[in-house]
C-alpha cells in the first residue's frame, strides 16, 4: 500500500502565481544522493531537477531564476525542515565543519524585473535570468554606437568572453546594478583559525546547500 501524500502550495515570489507540490519520499532523497556518490555535483543537481519537475508539474527551465531558488526551499523545508544541517571541510584548513542555518532567514532581494545601464559609449539592458544564473546570463543586451548585441542569441562561452573584453568600470556598474533584479543570496559564514564566508548565489549552489552539503 502506498500512502496519499500531502500536498502544499506557495506562490512564486516573481510570477506571483501559485502553485501545488508534495514533498520528497525516501526513495526520492536516496536517488538524488546515489546520483551524487556516483557522479558529480552537476549530476547530482540533474537528478534533483527532474523530481522537482514532478513534484511541481511544472518545467524548472521555463522558471526564472529566483522563482526556481524559491521552490528548492519549498520543497526543502516540508520535505525535512526548516533547518539545514551543513557538514563540509573547511577547503582553507581542511577542519570539518558543521553550520545550522534556518530556510526562513533566506529571503528574496531586488525590487524589478529589469533595468539599464547608461553611459555615453554604452546602453545595457539587464534582465530576470531563466534557469541559470550569472553575470552574462542577467545581460539582455549591449548596444554602442557601432553595434547591438543580444545576448539570448549568443552561447554562454561568447557571452563571458564579451564580459572579459568590458572596461572594468563598465563590468563593476553591470554588478552593482544586478542587485536591483530580484534574486536570492546567502553567504555561509563560519570560523576555522579564521572568518571565513561562502557565497551561495545560483539554484545549484542552493540545491547543494538545501539537499547535497
Amino acid at each position: 500500500m502506498i500512502l496519499d501524500l500531502p500536498v502544499y502550495e506557495t506562490t512564486l515570489p516573481v510570477e506571483k502565481t501559485n502553485v501545488e507540490f508534495s514533498p520528497l519520499v525516501v526513495k526520492e532523497e536516496k536517488n538524488i544522493a546515489i546520483a551524487k556518490e556516483a557522479g558529480s555535483k552537476s549530476d547530482s543537481y540533474g537528478t534533483f531537477l527532474k523530481i522537482l519537475a514532478k513534484k511541481f508539474n511544472l518545467n524548472p527551465k521555463k522558471l526564472s531564476e529566483p522563482d526556481l531558488i524559491h521552490c528548492i526551499i519549498e520543497l526543502r523545508k516540508k520535505s525535512i525542515s526548516d533547518e539545514v544541517t551543513v557538514n563540509f571541510k573547511c577547503p582553507h584548513t581542511g577542519a570539518p565543519i558543521k553550520i545550522k542555518i534556518n530556510c526562513n532567514d533566506i529571503e528574496l532581494k531586488g525590487t524589478s524585473r529589469s533595468t539599464k545601464i547608461q553611459t555615453d559609449d554604452y546602453n545595457i539592458e539587464l534582465c530576470l535570468p531563466t534557469f541559470k544564473s550569472s553575470t552574462s546570463s542577467l545581460i539582455h543586451s549591449i548596444e554602442t554606437r557601432t553595434q547591438t548585441i543580444k545576448f539570448e542569441t549568443i552561447p554562454e562561452e561568447k557571452r563571458n568572453e564579451i564580459l572579459e573584453s568590458l572596461p572594468v568600470m563598465l563590468k563593476n556598474e553591470i554588478e552593482k546594478a544586478s542587485s536591483e533584479i530580484f534574486h536570492y543570496s546567502y553567504d555561509l559564514k563560519y570560523s576555522s583559525d579564521s572568518d571565513y564566508t561562502i557565497p551561495i548565489r545560483s539554484a545549484e549552489d542552493f540545491f547543494t546547500l538545501c539537499f547535497a552539503m
